[in-house]
């Protein structure tokens, strides 16, 4: 697999690949529940708890400027963002929701923003149309998931042009056909069942 040969795995015997991919369970019960809506209206954007490279903020100023018809919600385990979101109501703060709240979130919104994370596979589970970020070195493995059909990569958290690349690929998504393609790739790619076939592997 793509993740393999970015990986130096010396063993002779690996379990890779997203068949495999060990799922939060509410994730696993939401398998194919995403709805493409015939409009893109509403992003989530979901850097990480922490969003380490501070990419929510000037992204967020750009993309309210770019796009003056759309709504934002942005989940994060911090408190930092308040100050910002308070003054316009296009953008809603969520802090470290729930598992069933989180899903339930992702499920009103018609695109995500992630960080390249085990997120994409849960985001795939369900169907939702994503752009991902590669936001650390990790996160390399994350980089062919472009190839899946799934998800649009913008670059990575470092890219100088990352802000235009992501401007880019809302504008790819914004077409109702190419949305529910890459909703079909997601859940046909992850099924929610990689817990129960990593366990008969093992």
């Amino acid at each position: 697999s793509h993740a393999f040969k970015r990986l130096s795995l010396s063993r002779r015997t690996c379990i890779i690949g997203s068949e495999y991919a060990p799922l939060r369970p509410t994730f696993s019960l939401n398998h194919k529940k995403f709805c493409v809506q015939k409009k893109l209206i509403n992003i989530i954007i979901i850097f990480g708890g922490s969003d380490v490279n501070n990419l929510t903020m000037p992204l967020l100023k750009i993309l309210i400027k770019t796009y003056p018809d759309f709504k934002f919600t942005v989940v994060s385990i911090q408190n930092k963002f308040n100050w910002y979101f308070s003054r316009n109501k296009r953008i809603k703060f969520v802090k470290n929701p729930s598992e069933k709240k989180f899903v339930s979130l992702l499920l009103r919104n018609d695109l995500a923003i992630a960080s390249g994370g085990h997120l994409l596979f849960e985001l795939a589970c369900i169907g939702m149309p994503t752009i991902h970020v590669k936001s650390t070195k990790d996160q390399i493995v994350s980089v062919p998931w472009k190839d899946t059909g799934f998800t649009r990569y913008a670059g990575s958290a470092k890219q100088r042009d990352l802000h235009e690349n992501i401007i880019k690929e809302i504008k790819y998504y914004n077409n109702f056909t190419k949305r529910s393609m890459s909703s079909k790739f997601g859940s046909q790619l992850v099924d929610g069942k990689g817990a129960n076939r990593l366990a008969h592997k093992i």
